[in-house]
């Protein structure tokens, strides 16, 4: 699948927050956006009676059969605060979605992932997972 070529970095985080809607709903998940861009998530998906709140990055960059996703804020290169679920990372290259914990993040500002790694490739799954569960009653 050919991708668009996005200059502007503000417009790449939009198209990857396009694309994660439309595979959550493909998935059977409801999707809620947020107003504005202050909040540590861009979307609240919701099954059922389970409740994620999302932060969705995008890269572009591939380095060495490795892909490399900034998960701070971009403009201050803080970390996200509480309240966050998961990062969904999408590389543009290979076109798969890898759901990552905040904790696996822990505090850094960039994380990487080798492509040989496919054992977090497209795992939606784990979303669904009851050990990372916020419900809803």
């Amino acid at each position: 699948m050919r991708y668009p070529v996005i200059a502007d970095s503000k417009r790449k985080g939009e198209w990857a927050e396009s694309c994660f809607i439309s595979e959550a709903i493909k998935r059977g998940w409801e999707v809620f956006t947020e107003h504005g861009d202050s909040s540590s998530y861009d979307v609240i998906i919701s099954k059922g009676n389970i409740m994620r709140t999302i932060q969705i990055k995008s890269t572009f960059v591939v380095r060495e059969k490795r892909s490399v996703w900034t998960v701070s804020r971009t403009r201050k290169k803080t970390p996200y605060q509480s309240g966050l679920d998961f990062f969904a990372l999408y590389c543009h290259n290979t076109g798969v979605w890898i759901m990552v914990t905040p904790e696996e993040i822990a505090g850094r500002k960039t994380y990487t992932i080798l492509h040989k790694n496919k054992n977090k490739n497209n795992n939606w799954h784990e979303l669904e997972d009851s050990k990372n569960c916020t419900t809803v009653s």
